[in-house]
């Protein structure tokens, strides 16, 4: 009987032979077609129509694809099935996938997009490689100097997973061409373009077909691995490019509002982006590094002569290549878990410091005594929130946002946890994380029934006139009319809903 330590022999040597038929499938058709691509990409920006190479099994269209029962496939994606369970990881091998912009960052999110199992792949970027992208890049050697990046990208994932088929376009992505460089009904899209005005159009036109995006922001000039987060993109801060970006696509919804008959409401602390408008970004919190690099005497006297194409940028971002790698690596940790049925929660900040959760404890304990005489020592004292409950609390329940108005943290209001149902105690099914104005208004509001505000006892509770809408009868326009502290009644039952169902999980 074989031992085990030939059998491990028996498999190495299928393993290899097969990856010398690979290899040499692929080379073979790599030096009948050589002559033919060194003409056809001697420009930057092709020509006409953009070329599309599909490469599958091996990188040779003559080479059978290995079938799904291969034990070797099996063995390789053995880890991730271990992870993801057989469904989840059914699903990402009959996935279709698209990465535009191959750069440090979209070259490492569709590397390991493919290495994880992804069964079909997509890959769309006008640029070559060059010297100074080999600091970043995912596969790119110096051999690969002035070849198109979504080539070279596809010529080492066909050595790496010649069971993923991907399908490279040397081609700009453009608004123009949005419908055929995304037709094919993909299930997902990873943005790593640098380009803001390209990069709006790509987000507009997967949300307008309603397919999902994870879009990669600014990785240049900054360094620190700890302050990357996966949030929305209203939500990033110390984001160069996720500020330009927010600036470009509002200017494009106060234009098409005001277009379509609407009011213009650029400048007003009201939320402007469209109805399902909702994309997640890949950012970083840390404050920017290091500048633009500055233009040396001939760009300054001839800038068009130098640029890849027309109104992009031409001086150039430091970048540190573990950087963008990471970025790419986030997206693609996105994208799995989304297609395995296991998608990652989103972060709207940074990370809330364990200081001001204690001091937001200590405000809780003070309002506690003093609104509901709850205090140690005392006969019926119900512990509150630990500081580690308030951490979750702000950071994965509320999102470091206010749970009625949606103002972020760094909005320079003070926030406050408090009560909402007034007859429960303080712990985290039943605590609200909102300005201090908002909780005044909900403490007044519960203390006037002893439980929840009216609005959700009665259904048909109508509040009544304030000192707001006399002044508004008036026409005087009072700050609470602004920014109103008590929340819609919708808003309220949303909040109901979410401790609700906090507390059916909450120990007995």
């Amino acid at each position: 009987m074989p031992t085990l330590w030939e059998n491990g022999w028996s498999l190495g040597g299928i393993g290899l032979g097969l990856a010398a038929g690979v290899t040499i499938g692929w080379s073979a058709a790599r030096w009948a077609t050589a002559a033919p691509e060194s003409t056809a990409h001697s420009t930057r920006i092709p020509r006409g129509a953009p070329e599309a190479v599909s490469v599958n099994a091996g990188g040779n269209a003559n080479v059978a694809a290995p079938s799904e029962e291969d034990p070797l496939i099996k063995e390789q994606l053995s880890r991730n099935e271990l992870f993801f369970g057989p469904e989840g990881q059914r699903r990402i091998r009959e996935a279709f996938v698209v990465v535009v912009g191959l750069g440090g960052v979209g070259s490492h999110a569709a590397h390991m997009l493919a290495r994880a199992g992804v069964g079909r792949l997509r890959l769309i970027d006008f640029d070559n490689v060059t010297l100074s992208s080999l600091n970043r890049h995912a596969v790119a050697t110096r051999a690969d100097v002035g070849r198109p990046k979504v080539r070279v990208c596809a010529t080492h994932f066909a050595g790496i997973a010649p069971f993923c088929a991907v399908e490279a376009l040397d081609v700009m992505f453009e608004a123009a061409a949005t419908e055929r460089l995304l037709d094919g009904q993909p299930l997902f899209v990873v943005d790593a373009i640098d380009d803001v005005k390209t990069k709006a159009d790509l987000l507009e036109g997967c949300t307008a077909r309603g397919i999902p995006v994870i879009s990669a922001l600014g990785a240049g000039s900054k360094v620190d691995p700890t302050r990357i987060i996966i949030g929305d993109l209203m939500d990033t801060v110390n984001d160069p490019l996720a500020l330009k970006l927010r600036w470009e696509l509002r200017t494009r919804w106060e234009k098409q509002r005001t277009a379509d008959g609407g009011k213009p409401e650029w400048g007003k602390k009201k939320k402007i982006e469209p109805e399902g408008f909702d994309v997640r970004v890949v950012s970083s919190y840390e404050k920017v590094r290091a500048g633009l690099a500055a233009l040396d005497e001939d760009q300054l006297e001839e800038p068009d002569a130098f640029g890849a194409l027309p109104n992009m940028r031409l001086r150039v971002l430091p970048v540190l290549g573990t950087q963008p790698a990471v970025f790419g690596m986030s997206c693609a940790a996105h994208v799995l878990t989304h297609l395995a049925g296991a998608p990652l929660g989103a972060r709207a900040m940074e990370p809330v410091s364990r200081t001001f959760a204690s001091k937001l404890c200590d405000r809780l304990r003070m309002q506690e005594r003093k609104l509901h005489g709850n205090e140690p020592l005392k006969e019926g004292y119900v512990p509150v929130a630990d500081v580690t409950e308030v951490l979750h609390l702000i950071e994965e329940v509320w999102g470091c946002k206010s749970a009625f108005s949606g103002l972020r943290m760094e909005s320079r209001k003070v926030f406050e946890l408090t009560r909402f149902d007034r007859s429960k105690p303080a712990l985290p099914y039943n605590l609200i994380f909102v300005t201090r104005e908002e909780a005044a208004a909900h403490n007044a509001a519960t203390a006037a029934t002893g439980s929840l505000p009216a609005a959700l006892l009665d259904p048909s509770f109508a509040p009544p006139p304030s000192q707001d809408a006399a002044a508004a009868a008036e026409g005087v326009e009072s700050e609470s009319a602004v920014a109103p502290h008590s929340p819609a009644t919708s808003t309220l039952r949303r909040v109901h809903r979410v401790l609700a169902e906090m507390e059916a999980g909450w120990p007995k």
